[in-house]
């Protein structure tokens, strides 16, 4: 089951796949699982064990922490929109935060079905065409803001500990290359208004490569790029307000880490809880095809820990705390769906029982 399209006659619509699509989904949640398993075994069942029992009721903070990443994320969306469309209050892009972030976790389909199920959920308060725009230019603004984290905390690294291992040395700067380049590319396309999406469908759209259903919606995909590089030009202090409210939300991730490190035994400084939070970003990202980063997230954590000097286990333990307080705040992201499905199903029998009589 997956999120497939966003409507304005329903928040979600739920589409079945093919077997081979589910059967790949099953096979990748069962490859998370058995790295998950793996890496727990490698680091040490009673030593991850042994850390995690240092957390307590402190485990409450790391939660509050994390939900406020939400809060700031639901500003950035509500700040995206201009004041005079604004038909929606701040808590309703809260709920369309938290219910899209839950529907992607728990159908192990990640950011498509999570962005869709954000749209969607604002529904009745903006068109479809706004919607998209909002939700595309959120995660712009905060792509840059994490291209930027991962590039400066690259570079951090590669000053720190880089000279001494050269596979290190290597990835690092192969990372902060990538990066420079996609910042480039990002100011070439707001400098010279570039739509590449339209570009490729007016030059390529005859070719059979390219999918009918994409050509068909040429003129909404001109729009959407319209939107897109419009906004900076023309909404630069919302801009920069939400490349400042991303960049608080980083600073809070960066503050969890040094709460659960310290809750763990240790005394991380800024410096070293900044380079942990910017290699998780560079791993969640490189392995964001397998569902969930289940084992990936937990394993790459580990890996980093290692390379700055901690234990893997505790790494491990780290990111098993964390992915618990992200789980706390799917759960609430559910009952949200489920409340909102309630509601349109019940709105709908209303409205068919006054139309009948």
């Amino acid at each position: 089951m997956n999120v497939e399209t966003i409507s304005d006659s329903q928040p979600i619509i739920i589409k079945k796949k093919g077997r081979s699509s589910l059967a790949l989904k099953g096979f990748a949640v069962v490859f998370g699982i058995g790295l998950l398993s793996v890496v727990i075994y490698k680091a040490g069942f009673h030593a991850i064990l042994a850390s995690l029992s240092k957390i307590g009721w402190y485990f409450l903070v790391i939660i509050a922490l994390n939900g406020s990443r939400h809060l700031l994320r639901a500003l950035s969306v509500y700040m995206a929109v201009p004041n005079r469309q604004r038909d929606f209050k701040y808590r309703d892009a809260v709920a369309a935060r938290l219910g899209g972030e839950a529907a992607g976790i728990v159908t192990f389909t990640g950011a498509l079905v999570s962005e869709a199920t954000k749209a969607a959920l604002l529904k009745n308060r903006l068109s479809l065409a706004d919607r998209v725009a909002t939700i595309v230019v959120d995660n712009l603004i905060y792509g840059i803001s994490v291209i930027l984290v991962i590039l400066s905390g690259a570079c951090m690294m590669l000053y720190t500990f880089g000279h001494g291992d050269k596979a290190v040395s290597g990835a690092l700067l192969i990372v902060a290359g990538l990066m420079c380049l996609a910042i480039f590319g990002l100011v070439m396309l707001a400098k010279h208004k570039f739509k590449p999406m339209s570009h490729i469908l007016r030059k390529y759209g005859h070719a059979r490569w390219v999918p009918n259903f994409l050509v068909k919606r040429e003129e909404h995909f001109i729009r959407l790029e319209t939107s897109v590089l419009e906004f900076y030009a023309t909404r630069r202090h919302a801009f920069y307000s939400m490349l400042g409210i991303n960049f608080f939300a980083h600073a809070l991730s960066v503050i969890e880490v040094m709460f659960v490190l310290s809750l763990l035994g240790f005394k991380p400084g800024v410096a070293t809880a900044y380079m942990i939070e910017s290699l998780t970003k560079i791993i969640n990202f490189s392995f964001s095809f397998i569902p969930g980063n289940l084992g990936i997230y937990e394993g790459g954590g580990g890996v980093i820990l290692q390379i700055l000097g901690f234990t893997a286990a505790t790494g491990v333990a780290l990111a098993l705390v964390r992915r618990g307080a992200m789980l706390s705040w799917a759960a609430v992201g559910i009952l949200i769906l489920i409340w909102r499905t309630i509601t349109e199903n019940v709105e709908k029998s209303g409205s068919r029982e006054a139309e009948t009589v």
